[in-house]
């Protein structure tokens, strides 16, 4: 059953971990890339988006 928890903790780490580097990486590029216009700020909502969706679902798999 311990083996259980520390994988379930390992995956949980895994998902904050892409949420950070995802966040931090969509940020860097949004600031490096910025335009005067709305659409380098849609693209950098996209980007936290899917980085969201994609840590929230690595959490989901570690309830399971």
């Amino acid at each position: 059953m311990r083996v259980i928890e520390a994988v379930s903790v390992l995956i949980e780490l895994l998902a904050v971990t892409i949420i950070v580097v995802a966040i931090a990486y969509a940020t860097a590029v949004y600031l490096f890339r910025r335009r005067a216009s709305l659409s380098s700020y849609s693209e950098y909502r996209v980007r936290l988006g899917r980085a969201l969706g994609l840590g929230l679902e690595v959490l989901v798999a570690a309830d399971i």
